[in-house]
């Protein structure tokens, strides 16, 4: 198994006692890697995806009201504020064709990945199989292994644009099988997974007795070919599917900590023991502001996604500056996965980019075996920012002799 960025670090992870289950699970290298840059100074980020954008005015200012009138300081029943889930419903219906339920078949959560942890929790027993595709986002699979799944992981074809290959699952996918993975806009390869493949993979688990946890947080971040498709608007889906969302995105409100998870009423319930156990509640401050940014002006998103989709150029452009990296196409979220030749410790490469070039970006191989070789690069921060970066990944290529000179 591969190292941790923490392992490779020296960092102490063993404490007598602890719980197997905390034993198997490893901290996000996207966090390792962070955290290690902590204590650095005049580093530069292509790590953690957190927008440059500010959260949008009105947002803050419905909460900043909220907070003057007392209306935050006591706790809201489990599955969320009445209006907010209203809120969601109607945009569920409208954008993602989800018929939902507000009052029944949603909960507000703890960002998108509490949703996806508890469902997690809630559907897979101790060795039950959970298939991934490979790349996958890395907490997908610290969060099975908190379940105690068996992961299986089913590889994109990576030449093909990180095609969905409905085959390898159709192969893969079994009677074992408790619990399928989809992510798209995939994290961390900036693919877009097509209608027309999500449709055929949606046959093929209906022949079994398989559940579905689609994991839609940049559902907004689409700027390719491609158009973004929730599963569960398929009919026959629908009881199968958990359906998870996030405003951290959308709305530049990483910090706030709010996302939502759909599913049937039976579902929802069993989802609701764990939130309660876990959170009780989402903080209601969160949870105006996703309220404010939904029933609020909706060109802050539009204006998001074509900054995104204007760096995604620019990072396309200054891949292609460095001889070693290939891309696939950028086409959605706002993570770019090249290939770099030769290379086969992506761990050591970017502990080594970090000390010796002082730029933050997370290894490949944290996305699932097929990573390796691979790093990911976060281009969600200003594009100075983003050429800054570049520069200093160029002059240490250039100084390991894999590099032309800089321009200009």
């Amino acid at each position: 198994m591969t190292q941790s960025v923490f392992q490779r670090a020296g960092k102490k992870l063993t404490v007598k006692g602890t719980s197997d289950r905390v034993n198997r699970v490893k901290i996000s290298p996207i966090k390792e890697m962070g955290l290690l840059a902590e204590s650095m100074q005049g580093v530069v980020s292509l790590g953690q995806g957190t927008p440059s954008f500010r959260t949008p005015a009105h947002i803050g200012a419905f909460v900043a009201q909220k907070i003057a009138e007392g209306a935050v300081d006591k706790y809201i029943m489990g599955p969320g504020l009445p209006d907010l889930r209203h809120a969601i419903a109607d945009k569920l219906g409208r954008v993602n064709r989800i018929d939902a339920n507000p009052d029944t078949e949603l909960i507000v959560t703890v960002g998108a990945n509490q949703a996806l942890c508890m469902a997690m929790l809630a559907l897979v027993n101790e060795g039950e199989e959970v298939l991934m595709t490979s790349p996958n986002y890395s907490p997908h699979l610290e969060q099975a292994g908190v379940a105690g799944g068996n992961v299986k992981f089913v590889p994109l074809v990576e030449e093909e644009g990180w095609r969905l290959d409905v085959e390898a699952f159709a192969q893969a996918i079994s009677r074992h099988t408790k619990l399928v993975v989809l992510n798209t806009p995939l994290n961390p390869t900036g693919s877009v997974l097509p209608e027309r493949d999500l449709r055929a993979l949606a046959e093929v688990v209906l022949q079994t007795d398989a559940f579905v946890l689609t994991d839609e947080t940049y559902e907004d971040f689409v700027f390719g070919k491609e158009r973004h498709f929730s599963l569960a608007s398929i009919p026959a889906m629908r009881p199968r599917t958990l359906s998870v969302f996030s405003f951290s995105k959308s709305y530049a409100m990483t910090g706030w900590r709010c996302g939502y998870v759909h599913a049937e009423e039976g579902l929802i319930n069993q989802l609701l023991k764990l939130h309660d156990a876990l959170c009780i509640c989402a903080p209601l401050t969160a949870q105006y502001a996703a309220l404010a940014a939904l029933t609020g002006p909706q060109d802050c998103v539009s204006h998001f996604r074509g900054e995104i989709a204007q760096r995604a150029r620019l990072v396309e452009k200054r891949m292609a500056e460095l001889p070693r990296f290939s891309s696939q196409p950028l086409a959605g979220a706002y993570y770019a996965f090249p290939r770099v030749a030769g290379l086969r410790d992506s761990v050591g490469y970017c502990l080594e980019l970090l000390h010796g070039a002082k730029v933050v970006t997370v290894p490949g191989s944290a996305f699932g075996p097929t990573g390796e070789g691979h790093i990911r690069l976060s281009y969600c921060m200003e594009e100075n920012v983003i050429d800054q970066a570049f520069d200093r990944i160029q002059q240490f290529e250039k100084k390991q002799g894999h590099g032309q000179p800089l321009h200009g």
